[in-house]
Formats: structure tokens, sequence, C-alpha cells
């Protein structure tokens, strides 16, 4: 496996675990959709929360979430939409980044599509 790769899978992991910290139960991650990949959904309080994780090795001065654009966000949008329309019941949701850098949990920005 690539460095690349490799950060990211250690990424999704570590959030993974601060988000069970928080409360979080997980129902998936690297999720494939019609329309795209999901890196973790979570549930918590009856919210569907979507998360992308941007993940660096080290601080250079350059934020994770600076790494979402308009079209990433319009894509982890569609892919959401259509897991939610396979399941049996309705549910509000969100969409949320966490940034990880060093190994740790250094932003986790909730619901950024409002």
């Amino acid at each position: 496996m690539n460095g690349h790769l490799l950060t990211g899978r250690t990424g999704e992991e570590i959030a993974e675990k601060y988000l069970q910290a928080q409360g979080y139960s997980m129902l998936g991650r690297n999720v494939k959709t019609g329309r795209g990949e999901v890196d973790l959904i979570a549930k918590k309080d009856g919210v569907i929360v979507f998360v992308e994780v941007k993940a660096r090795t080290k601080n250079d001065g350059f934020a994770p979430s600076d790494r979402i654009n308009p079209a990433k966000v319009q894509r982890l949008l569609g892919a959401a939409e259509l897991w939610l329309s396979k399941q049996s019941e309705e549910f509000p949701a969100r969409i949320d980044v966490i940034g990880v850098c060093e190994g740790r949990v250094v932003e986790h920005y909730e619901d950024i599509t409002s």
C-alpha cells in the first residue's frame, strides 16, 4: 500500500475512534454508492452523519479541511442522498469533515452544508 493510501486509512481509523468516543455509533466505513464513496457513516441522537476524513502526516501549515472544495461537497451530497434513499425509514442527516494530522483529530466541522 502506498503512503497516501496508508495515511488515509490511518486517518479514517483515528476519526472513527474519535467519533465513537464522542458517542457516535458507526454504520459504515468506505461506503461506496453510485455517486461516490463516503469515508465514514455514523449516527448520533437520531442523525445520520456522513463524514469526509482528510489526513495529513505532518503539520505543514495546511489545514486538512482546506482540501474540501465545492465539487467535493456536491459529490458528498449526492452520495449521502443516494444512501439515504435506500434506507427503510427517513433520518435527518448532515455532512461533517474531520481533519487528522500527526495522528490526532485536529478539526471537526459539523454540517458543512448549512
